[in-house]
Parts: structure tokens; sequence; C-alpha cells
């Protein structure tokens, strides 16, 4: 915004040349991540190695893009069925699911995975579909 303030006598001559002023309203954190779908889904081989990357989700933030506010973090927060030992894992800053497990022999035949994607505001839930082949 630009703004001009102007100092008058009561007869309306100016006291003093006009002040510019130039007020920038930064970015608020006001947008939270989204997920562009609600739920991914995707198959995993029962012989995928540890670290066999197998989905990637990506989030995004509506917020100015030249600040941290955009910065989106990625988090597993559950897992259908559970499991005594961590199968997958979800990367915190590039939302790249992995094989956790060493081996996914014997583990059930499909998983539900509930990953949130967070800014240091908000976060929004999405969930991946994994079936194992």
């Amino acid at each position: 915004f630009h703004i001009s303030i102007v100092v008058e006598r009561p007869d309306g001559r100016q006291i003093a040349k006009p002040v510019e002023l130039r007020v920038m309203v930064g970015d608020a954190n006001d947008n939270r991540p989204t997920f562009p779908q609600a739920q991914y889904h995707t198959v995993v081989k029962e012989l995928a190695a540890r670290g066999t990357e197998i989905l990637t989700v990506q989030a995004a933030d509506n917020d100015d893009p030249k600040t941290d506010n955009v910065r989106i973090f990625y988090r597993l927060v559950g897992q259908i069925p559970e499991s005594p030992r961590a199968l997958f894992r979800v990367d915190r800053d590039s939302g790249v699911i992995s094989v956790q497990a060493d081996s996914m022999e014997g583990t059930a035949p499909q998983y539900t995975l509930t990953i949130t994607a967070e800014d240091a505001k908000g976060k929004y839930k999405g969930w991946a579909f994994l079936k194992k082949l």
C-alpha cells in the first residue's frame, strides 16, 4: 500500500511536504498443505528389499512461495493393519514412502497408511493404500 500523509492548517495550507509511506503486508501462514488427491494406491512386491521406494506423496501449500510458510513435512501416523515391526517409512522432506522392513514375506496382503503433511500451522491427512503382490 502507498499512503500519502499531508499535514494542513485549518485554512487548508500545507505545513510541510507530504510524507509517503509504503506499507508491505507479509504473507501469513493462512493456508494448510493439501494433497492433490485424497488417496494413493500402489502395489508392493513381497520380495521388495528394505529401502525400496514404493510411492511418493506430494502436498502443496498456497502460501507465498518466497516464504518458509510453504515448507512441508510428511509423517506416517497410522497403519492398518498394525504390525509389531515397522514395515514402511515416509521421508520427512520428500514424501517418499519406502519399505522399512527387512522382508515383506508373511505380512498382510494389503495395508492402509495414514500420512500427514504439515507446515508450521496446519496439517492435512492423506491415505496411501498398499497392496502386496
